[in-house]
């Protein structure tokens, strides 16, 4: 019966695309059945530079057609940075140019609430007009017309407990892993509740500070003229709050990152890791971890994730983890690497491509601290930054 088959073989591409995110994984790509396969990608996102994302973006594509893949299952988007989700666009664009035929049948993001929408547009570029970014933090209705425009067939939104009810034509799900046609293959989403209490006092204070000016946090088309007009109240707002709260401010818009537990408690070989120009290549089936840039030294987010992890019941050791916010220290969590006995870690912070720190980190990241955490619990950790 098709889907129903226990015989998984899988390839799992990590791309190199300096500061960012691009992860790949063909699952029975080779299978007769459209059933019996399953095809998804993780976070497509680059920054400052694009070059390495577009050209994995293209190599990714001609993969789906080289294999004969008429359908990918899904577009995970950990949350709405640039830098993971720049490269949407141009990832569609290049699949219906490999394969004419495409169909993208889901795009799963977490679920984001109007103050979380308004706390991530301004932290980006918001003076950039139809990005990626500022049509998915628009209203949700506004964020799937325009997914619908780019050939997506479905919209998935995840939910933390304690999330509100959002506009009711979207799709959610909590804590359950996502149906396909592979039983015997997890992918679980997870995401973090916010901070208790985090988003009324923001809303209170950002009120006090705009006072006057009649605009509503909780309406998304009142977004656009607070931020052009209020940012730097924003910003003093969410920095006294999260003090409140007792988070780091840079914590909170990475909060909401989704998780993703991926792969198969099978018997499996011994997972081997290829480093060619571009990317990591790894055949296997065993769990592999996306964190996102979930701040895990925040001790409640840790917890959190660890105790989602553990009902999961997907066998350790791990293949392979992503290390937290590309490798920052300010994110990490070294039980991470306890409890999961990963075999491969994965940096991706980027490194500088000019000027007189051309060659270091793209961001203050002291990924030293992390790659020693991961080598002390004999993990391999690789970074894929600029070739």
């Amino acid at each position: 019966m098709a889907g129903a088959t226990t015989r998984l073989t899988a390839k799992r591409i990590q791309y190199r695309v300096g500061h960012g995110g691009f992860h790949a994984t063909f699952v029975n790509p080779s299978a007769p059945s459209l059933d019996d396969r399953l095809t998804y990608v993780y976070d497509v996102g680059a920054k400052p530079h694009k070059a390495l994302l577009l050209s994995a973006i293209d190599d990714f594509s001609a993969g789906v057609a080289s294999y004969g893949i008429s359908r990918v299952d899904y577009i995970f988007l950990s949350h709405i940075d640039e830098d993971h989700v720049n490269g949407l666009v141009e990832l569609l664009d290049a699949l219906k140019r490999h394969v004419p035929q495409i169909t993208v049948l889901n795009v799963v993001l977490p679920w984001l609430s109007p103050v979380q929408k308004l706390l991530t547009q301004a932290r980006n570029n918001h003076r950039q007009k139809e990005t990626a970014v500022t049509n998915l933090v628009s209203s949700d209705e506004e964020a799937d017309k325009f997914l619908e425009r780019l050939g997506v067939g479905n919209v998935i939104r995840v939910t933390a407990e304690g999330d509100g009810v959002g506009t009711t034509g979207s799709v959610r799900t909590q804590g359950k892993p996502l149906a396909h046609s592979l039983s015997a293959w997890t992918l679980l989403p997870i995401k973090m509740p916010t901070p208790p209490g985090f988003e009324a006092a923001f809303k209170t204070e950002l009120d006090r500070l705009i006072s006057g000016a009649k605009l509503d946090p909780n309406d998304t088309k009142d977004h656009a003229k607070i931020i052009a007009k209020h940012r730097p109240s924003i910003r003093k707002a969410m920095n006294k709050v999260a003090g409140l709260v007792n988070v780091l401010p840079a914590h909170i818009t990475n909060w909401s990152s989704l998780a993703l537990l991926h792969g198969a408690d099978l018997p499996s070989p011994a997972c081997t890791v290829t480093t060619p120009a571009n990317h990591a290549d790894i055949d296997c089936t065993h769990g592999w971890l996306h964190t996102g840039d979930l701040p895990l030294k925040e001790a409640a987010v840790w917890a959190n994730l660890k105790s989602k992890l553990t009902k999961a019941k997907l066998g350790t050791p791990l293949c392979a983890v992503a290390a937290p916010h590309h490798g920052s220290q300010n994110d990490h969590e070294d039980d991470l690497y306890a409890y999961t006995t990963p075999g491969t870690v994965f940096l991706n912070a980027g490194r500088k491509l000019s000027g007189v720190n051309k060659g270091t980190p793209s961001y203050n990241y002291n990924l030293p601290i992390v790659i020693a955490s991961a080598k002390h619990h004999r993990a391999n950790p690789i970074e894929l930054d600029n070739p």
